[in-house]
């Protein structure tokens, strides 16, 4: 399956979209290339008919735009709910998408790993205006960031993923060593990308160094330390830090575009993304944890007001605030994720008790926008009258 293939089916898909749009007749996902999975494998719909062809479509044009052969969306609101698969979990096999897939979250651990350093701060062994320096050493201006700056992404480190050379070392070989040594030699290359405090940049490199900061207080490895103190209380039962490079066999397999063609990329080191991005979930665990932690139901009133303290993204000025580990969306309080292989969200709306979660098993997108399902989803949504305040 090439990139080829795609652009001739969207091509098609772009007229055909807007068609069936036009005159509310069904369509046939089969004729343009998307594999639509039986009823067995889905949840029912309880929206409006016409609200679930919207979902539906919204779907199907995001798993075109975004090149991805499977995808799986869940939105559960007092008006309804709509729990979706659609095309293929394994294009090896041919295993269709299933509701209940597995799936890579990226960068959706980060909500788990600031949980774990919120909660060592409600217990009083660490302090958010602790400077970095006293847990990690060797960080640049690390003596003068806090752990606080380091949670809501205003520290200044440079991300390790921007990297010319590891990125083509990762690219090249996912499954390659690395270690918190490799990491600093990555940092060491680079100047900060400012003063701390200062302004607002998304880091993977905060989150993988918060890892080594549970483990510098907790003397326990960080991935047993979430597992125990976060999602376990959670009462989350598919959610788990992978040990090995694999990925469970009832999970979606992830897929990337090399030499135009999509390949198979879900074996990735954990040690890697680790406590940025390597956790692996469902959509029901998701679906709890996303509201429970827009709640902050494991950390006290005070802990919960640094957790939702949120720092304005300059790109996307009044739309997305950062807090700590949090991202509040157009008023969807949850996270992103984009890894090789998979694209993930999750968010709840307070105001209209609705929950929504995402993943799609294709970690790239040509349009440039890894969300433009979660675009054109919450686009069909508000057509729908269901964000009205």
């Amino acid at each position: 399956m090439n990139l080829s293939f795609y652009k001739r089916i969207a091509a098609v898909s772009a007229f055909l979209l807007v068609s069936f749009a036009l005159t509310g007749c069904t369509f046939d996902l089969n004729s343009i290339g998307i594999k639509k999975v039986p009823q067995d494998l889905q949840e029912t719909a309880t929206f409006s008919p016409d609200i679930n062809k919207k979902l539906e479509m919204a779907m199907t044009e995001g798993m075109l735009l975004n090149k991805t052969p499977g995808a799986l969306v869940g939105i559960w609101s007092p008006k309804g709910n709509w729990v979706h698969a659609q095309g293929y979990a394994d294009l090896k096999t041919g295993r269709l998408a299933n509701v209940n897939d597995l799936f890579r979250i990226a960068s959706l651990t980060k909500t788990f790993t600031a949980n774990a350093v919120l909660i060592l701060a409600d217990q009083g062994k660490l302090n958010l205006d602790d400077k970095l320096s006293k847990y990690v050493a060797g960080i640049k201006n690390g003596d003068k960031i806090t752990i606080r700056q380091v949670l809501n992404m205003t520290a200044g480190i440079y991300d390790f993923t921007y990297d010319d050379q590891f990125s083509k070392d990762f690219y090249d070989n996912p499954t390659m060593a690395f270690t918190s040594d490799d990491l600093l030699k990555v940092l060491n290359r680079h100047k900060p990308d400012f003063v701390p405090g200062k302004q607002y940049k998304y880091s993977n490199t905060n989150y993988w160094l918060l890892g080594m900061v549970i483990e510098k207080v907790t003397g326990q490895k960080a991935d047993d330390y979430i597992t125990e103190n976060v999602i376990k209380p959670s009462g989350l039962k598919n959610t788990i830090f992978p040990k090995d490079a694999t990925v469970p066999e009832k999970a979606m397999r992830g897929y990337t575009i090399k030499n135009w063609r999509l390949q198979d990329i879900s074996e990735v080191n954990p040690a890697i993304p680790w406590t940025a991005g390597i956790m692996i979930s469902d959509l029901q665990d998701l679906k709890t944890w996303v509201k429970s932690n827009a709640e902050g139901k494991l950390l006290s009133p005070q802990m919960q007001a640094e957790h939702i303290k949120w720092v304005s993204d300059q790109e996307h000025p009044g739309k997305i605030g950062y807090g700590a580990g949090l991202m509040n969306i157009q008023g969807f309080i949850g996270h992103a994720g984009q890894i090789f292989g998979y694209v993930t969200f999750i968010g709840y709306m307070p105001e209209k008790d609705m929950t929504m979660v995402l993943a799609v098993n294709n970690g790239e997108a040509e349009q440039g926008n890894p969300n433009t399902m979660l675009t054109l989803i919450y686009k069909a949504l508000a057509e729908a009258n269901l964000l009205d305040k």
